[in-house]
């Protein structure tokens, strides 16, 4: 049985992708596609909004390995095919090739949308919404090179449309031209400053990049204009949380590890804030709970004895000495009670008393030791 979408194309995964990869496809097409929500243009909005609910949908079938073991199940019975567009525009209702394109981009559907735009550009001529109307079906069929030329063209042809300079910051941003990208969305902001999506594709660019120290002062801004904006509080709660992901010092290929109680505090502080926000994305209350929850671990005290040290033992080292040493020392405790009961018993009540509490007194210094939260485990290396 063949399934309406491929979800793994839309998010631009492989098929045997792990959970954390769509994790951050979702978070990638997501920051891309969100923004487009708020275009001027009614077409364009609608086309995003399509996309938006295609990303959400992977997301929900995607990271549920139920559903997902049966969405690859119909998956494996292909993907359905659009139509074909017929080769004149439709008789019944008197649309030109230029409009049949548009409401194929607002479909999503791009290969159709291509190639009534190329027909728009024949009957209608190279002008500059012809050209902006090519550049967003070629993008969608990912020919970033022709995108991008097309892009320009329209630009070139009327200089003064946020929408057109839009795109070319798109498709600037899709093929890593990121200053491109940011010099593209600045001049659709003063074509329409109204329109506070702009500043906010500047703000993604720079998350999208790692450098959400960068992206927060603009979309705070953004936000505290338009306090009840989705995609503004959308965009804060992402980068939010990525500024949360940057605090731990400590990074693996995989991740992070937190070995601070300050780096947890600092952490959950951005976090809160980000589910505190009056409009919380699900992506982004997902992801924020996913810090937290790991913050909560982190801070759960737990016993490790010294013998963990002997993790890389056959490797020697100083650590497998230390483990050696401390598991002698760990010992020690032990010894000493047993030998101060015996004194005691046999009535050497003086030296088996002392034996008893210096016993007793290394153990609780030894519990006292090792009987600590996740987090400084990590910093000790155990």
């Amino acid at each position: 049985m063949a399934v309406d979408v491929d979800y793994y194309a839309v998010l631009g995964v492989a098929r045997n992708a792990d959970a954390e990869a769509i994790g951050s496809a979702v978070k990638k097409a997501m920051r891309e596609w969100r923004k487009r929500t708020e275009a001027a243009d009614l077409g364009s909005r609608q086309e995003a909004e399509v996309k938006v609910k295609q990303i959400d949908q992977a997301r929900s079938v995607l990271l549920n390995p139920g559903k997902r073991a049966a969405y690859d199940q119909q998956l494996s019975g292909g993907v359905k095919q659009a139509e074909i567009p017929s080769s004149s525009p439709d008789s019944g209702n008197g649309q030109t090739w230029l409009e049949r394109a548009e409401g194929y981009l607002a479909l999503a559907d791009y290969h159709s949308a291509a190639y009534a735009a190329r027909e728009a550009t024949h009957v209608e001529g190279q002008n500059a919404k012809t050209w902006w109307i090519r550049s967003r079906a070629n993008a969608g069929l990912g020919l970033w090179q022709d995108a991008l030329y097309e892009a320009k063209q329209a630009t070139a042809l009327d200089d003064n449309s946020a929408e057109y300079h839009f795109n070319l910051g798109l498709v600037h941003e899709q093929m890593d031209s990121y200053n491109d990208a940011i010099t593209e969305y600045r001049r659709a902001g003063t074509c329409d400053p109204s329109n506070p999506v702009y500043e906010l594709a500047v703000g993604g660019v720079y998350a999208s990049n790692g450098r959400p120290e960068l992206a927060l002062p603009v979309v705070e801004a953004v936000h505290k204009k338009h306090p009840a904006d989705p995609n503004a509080n959308y965009y804060l709660g992402s980068v939010l949380v990525d500024m949360a992901e940057q605090v731990p010092q400590s990074k693996t290929r995989d991740g992070y590890i937190v070995k601070s109680q300050e780096e947890i505090n600092t952490m959950r502080a951005f976090c809160m804030r980000a589910i505190g926000l009056k409009i919380v994305d699900a992506e982004v209350r997902d992801r924020s709970n996913h810090v937290l929850r790991y913050l909560d671990a982190m801070e759960k005290k737990s016993f490790r004895p010294p013998w963990a040290l002997l993790g890389g033992m056959w490797g020697g080292g100083p650590m497998a000495l230390i483990g050696c040493c401390a598991i002698i020392l760990f010992f020690a405790p032990i010894i000493l009670v047993i030998e101060g009961v015996g004194n005691m018993a046999r009535s050497n009540a003086g030296v088996g008393f002392l034996e008893l509490i210096v016993g007793l007194g290394l153990g609780f210094l030894w519990w006292k030791l090792l009987y600590v939260p996740k987090w400084k485990q990590n910093k000790r290396g155990l």
